[in-house]
Order: structure tokens, then sequence, then C-alpha cells
């Protein structure tokens, strides 16, 4: 009352403020006058109505069984409602005692599950450890093997580096002894060539005497020839100390040659043996940790399968109390229509179906229809419900009806994620998708159908930077994730939103 009378008060103060034309006022003055003749007609209608001489069959005269006709047709309009409504309020109840009993089905069902896991956990634990011990004993043989190795390598590397000292050493004796020889031989011959050089001047001045003397004695030639026989051994002496020295030399020489080749050829043999025992250290490195990561991988995937199954348990646990609120919220509805139906009736039937609810949990495949019927438009349950397989959130709306909810097609796309992790390695990428669609997911379990087509919208983004980055694990199945996640935001845009 008090608002209405606020707007009374608005929209006369707007009337009384406003500068009116003529044309204005002579439109309120006609509108006025057609609505003061009208209520002028009505009342001298009803007046002759009342009257005893008005004649039957014509205007003024009422028919004498109207309003006894038109409140039985209210009484049993209002009868159909209110059957209508209870028809509606069994349907709900049958529904929720099913769901209960599902639930109830799935969550014993669970826990079996959430036990027969935990057991091959324990296990998988066992059998783990006991690779684990295995492999263990073999690799540190082979670590042991492979210290006594490169302690054996290391010994020899010192021996050789030692020989390879002593043979350099050798060689630089030998180079600094065929030096002193070679210098040796040097100055010998420069003593040779000056003594050759002294003797021949001797012997010209000796022909230049001879000559001048014009004749030789006997004793000057065998003194001459006896010096010449001298020069002639030293220089023979000479020559084969030369020879010999070269000898030595290369001899030397060739002896440190075959002395480095052979340090090389067993620097190369060591090299070949270090290389082959840093590739066998190398594999037994990587079997090691193909042996951990192998254990660390069935863990997880052990554990995620465990998170994912308390999940499910969670959510079916929410979905149950949502539903009972939902029967307790109709129950007390009825019955407040049940006793206020005086004060407040509804016109038509059409007025009851507006108060349920469009989206509802039905039991089976079957569909809630909005169809005619005798009573006006009706919301009807088709479909065979001794059948029950599965349960599926039915989308029910005056244009259309889809037969999929939001809610599997979620589950379906988790699923699908959770087969790639499982079938190509779990990675990060694919992990954090499964979360972007998990909290789509609660985000539409919660209502809020507006943050979950958000999540499908951050979810698809993802997939295509993933795509662009040339991600082998989602290179094949990009374009099928990005299809489906566009098909539940579609669903969810244009009958939920």
């Amino acid at each position: 009352m008090d608002t209405l009378a606020d707007i009374i008060n608005q929209s006369w103060s707007l009337l009384r403020d406003r500068q009116w034309t003529n044309w204005e006022l002579l439109i309120v003055a006609a509108v006025a006058t057609a609505v003061l003749t009208s209520v002028i007609v009505k009342q001298r209608r009803t007046q002759l109505a009342g009257t005893n001489h008005s004649i039957e069959g014509r205007l003024a005269h009422p028919p004498g069984k109207y309003g006894r006709r038109e409140k039985a047709r209210e009484a049993a309009e209002q009868l159909e409602m209110e059957y209508d409504r209870i028809r509606l309020l069994q349907r709900q109840i049958m529904t929720r005692d099913q769901t209960e009993a599902r639930l109830e089905r799935d969550i014993s069902d669970l826990t079996a599950a959430n036990r027969q896991l935990q057991a091959e956990l324990i296990i998988v634990n066992e059998q783990l450890k006991r690779e684990s011990e295995q492999a263990r004993q073999p690799s540190e043989k082979k670590a042991a093997e492979l210290t006594t190795a490169n302690k054996q390598l290391t010994q020899n590397v010192a021996q050789l580096t030692a020989d390879n000292k002593q043979l350099q050493c050798e060689s630089k004796q030998a180079g600094e002894a065929s030096e002193k020889k070679a210098a040796e031989l040097t100055t010998v011959n420069e003593q040779l060539k000056q003594e050759v050089t002294q003797l021949t001047a001797d012997s010209k001045q000796l022909r230049r005497e001879s000559k001048q003397a014009g004749e030789s004695s006997e004793s000057e030639a065998a003194k001459l020839t006896t010096v010449n026989e001298q020069l002639k051994q030293k220089v023979a002496k000479l020559t084969a100390d030369n020879k010999q020295l070269q000898r030595e030399s290369r001899q030397a020489e060739e002896s440190s040659e075959k002395k480095a080749a052979k340090l090389t050829t067993v620097n190369e043999q060591l090299k070949q043996k270090v290389a082959k025992l840093t590739a066998d250290n190398k594999q037994l490195q990587r079997e090691s940790k193909q042996a951990g990561g192998g254990s660390k991988k069935k863990a997880a995937e052990l554990i995620a399968a465990n998170k994912q199954l308390k999940r499910e348990v969670a959510k079916l646990t929410a979905e149950n109390k949502q539903l009972q609120n939902e029967v307790a919220e109709q129950a007390e509805a009825s019955s407040n229509g049940m006793e206020g139906r005086d004060e407040k009736r509804p016109s038509r039937v059409k007025d009851v179906v507006r108060k349920v609810p469009w989206r509802m949990r039905v039991k089976g495949r079957g569909r809630l229809l909005k169809g005619l019927s005798n009573a006006g438009n009706r919301l009807m349950h088709a479909g065979d419900r001794a059948r029950v397989s599965q349960t599926e959130d039915i989308l029910c709306t005056p244009k259309s009806v889809k037969a999929k909810s939001p809610m599997r097609l979620l589950d379906e796309l988790a699923e699908e994620i959770v087969d790639l992790n499982t079938q190509m390695g779990i990675s990060d990428g694919l992990d954090a998708k499964l979360e972007a669609i998990q909290q789509a997911r609660d985000e539409f379990d919660a209502n809020n159908n507006t943050a979950t087509v958000n999540a499908l919208r951050v979810f698809i983004n993802a997939v295509q930077t993933d795509q662009g980055q040339d991600d082998e694990s989602l290179q094949e199945h990009a374009e099928d994730l990005i299809d489906a996640a566009q098909e539940i935001a579609e669903l969810i845009a244009t009958y939920y939103v």
C-alpha cells in the first residue's frame, strides 16, 4: 500500500508540475468525457435490469442461472488444479524415493570400490617396494663394479701418465745427447777444416819453396807424404764418426716416435674404456630413474582415481540434499496454497504450472513434456520409468526439450580428459584442464551458469594455446575437446542463463 501511495503521489506531482498545452488539455477533456459517459450508461443499464418491467431476451434482462453456472465452473477448475498439484507432488515424491535408493546403492558401490582400491594400492605398494629392492641389488653390484673399474682406470691412467713422463724425459735426454754429439761433430769438423786449410797452406808453401829452390829433397817429400797420409786418416776417422752420430740420432728419433705412437694408442684405448664406463653408468642411472618413475606413476594414478571417487560421492550427497530441499519447498508451497486459496486463487491451470521449476531430475530416460490436455497447459511425464539405468538432468523449456543435460556432458568431457591422462601419461597441462572442467561442473551444480560458461571459455582458450604450441598429447584430440566444450557452453547460454 505504501508503494502504491508513493506511485500515486509521484504521478500527481508530475501532472501538477507539468506545463500543459491546449491540445493536451483537449485530449484529457475528451478522455474524461468518454469515461463519464461510459459510467453513466453502465449505471443506467444496471438500474433497468433491476426493475420488474424488463423485457425477456433484451440486453437489459440478465439470465437467471448465469451466476450458479459460473460458480460451478470455477469450483471444478479449482478442484482440477488441486488434483494436478497432488499428482505433481506424488511424482516428485516417487522420483525422490528412487533417487534416494539409487544414491544409497551408488554410495555402497563406491565404498566397496574405495576399499578395493585401497587394498590394491597396498598390494601395489608392496610390489613396488619389492621391485625397488630387487632393482637396488643389481644396481649396487654394478655400482661396485663401476667403482672398481674406475679405480683400475685411475691406476692405469696414473701409470700411463708416469710412462708418458718417463718417455718424454728419455726423449728429451736423447735429444740433448744427440745435440751434444752434433755440437761435438760440428766442432771436430771445424777443427778438421782448420787443419785442412793449414795443411793446404803448408803444402802450397812447400811447393813454392820447392819451386823456388828448384829441387826438393827426398826428406821433405817423405815428410809431405806422411803429412798427407795423416790428414787422410783424420778425414776418414771424422767421416766415420759423423756417420755413426747420424745413425745414433736416427735410431733415437725412431725410438722416440715409436714410443710416442705407442703412447697415443694406449691413450686412445684408455679413452674408449672411459667412454664405455660412462655410458654404462648413464644407462644404470636411466634404469634406476625409470624404475622409480614407474612406481611414482602408478601411485599417482591410484591417488587420482581415489580422489575422483570421493568427488563423485560428495556430488551425489549434494544432489540428494538439493532434491530433498526442493521437495520440501514444493510441499510447503502446496500446503500454503491449500490454506489461502480463497485469498489468492489462480485464474488458470497455467499459473499453477508456472510455479513448477523447469529443471528437474527424472529417473530413467523419460522426458518432461509440456503439452495440451483437457485442463489446459499441463506438465506431463513420458517414458518408461521401470527400466532405470541412470539418472539424467532433463531441461524442459517452453520452446524446446533437451535429452542430455550439461552436467552429464561435463562428466563425459572430464572422463575423456582422464582417459587422455591414462593413455598418454600424466601431464601438467591436462591436469590443469581437468581442474577447469571440475570447476565448471561445480559452478553449474551451484546454479552459477554464467561462471560455468566463463570456465568453459577458459578451458577452450587453454586447449587452443596448447594446440598452437604443438603439444603432442593434445594435438589429435584438441578439436574434439573444443567442439564438446563449445556445445556445452552454447547449451547453458541458450537454455539456462
